[in-house]
């Protein structure tokens, strides 16, 4: 029991040592950043793997939510290479240096082959920021005229 109280007692004085220092996401005015992600495609039958590199530029609000727009490259192991363009949504949940946050992406994609397909582009997600750097794990949906991909993203992105 003492264990468990000891262990209790070090996590809150680590949080309010964490809070202390409050985050990024909290600054009101412009924001930028720049991802790397891993896409691991998830689809029966299909194997859908693919590495984006996309970058947003938007607004902070000052009380953790951020709106921005964002361009990428995503280039996939299966001989295609697509362009999403998209609306970038977050939100930081709280202002410590180890804040948690919920993002979303929505928008479009050209597949850049043969046809050069349009698709819509919806990819939610979690994760958090540490000082400027950002964890991320989504779920990654794009839909086409022909086909339906569900990717599961892991990334890491560079806030400035």
């Amino acid at each position: 029991m003492k264990k468990i109280i000891s262990i209790a007692f070090a996590i809150l004085l680590a949080s309010v040592a964490m809070s202390a220092q409050g985050s990024h996401a909290f600054e009101k005015g412009y924001r930028g950043n720049v991802s790397l992600t891993g896409n691991i495609g998830v689809n029966k039958g299909l194997i859908n793997n693919s590495v984006e590199l996309t970058m947003s530029h938007g607004y902070s609000f000052g009380d953790g939510m951020y709106v921005g727009g964002g361009l990428g490259l995503n280039v996939s192991f299966n001989d295609y290479v697509g362009v999403p363009v998209f609306l970038d949504m977050k939100y930081n949940i709280l202002d410590w240096r180890l804040s948690p946050y919920v993002d979303c992406r929505v928008g479009m994609e050209v597949l850049c082959d043969n046809e050069n397909e349009l698709t819509f582009m919806a990819s939610p997600g979690v994760g958090f920021d540490y000082r400027k750097m950002s964890f991320r794990i989504g779920y990654k949906c794009e839909a086409g005229s022909y086909f339906k991909l569900h990717t599961i993203s892991i990334g890491t992105a560079i806030n400035f």
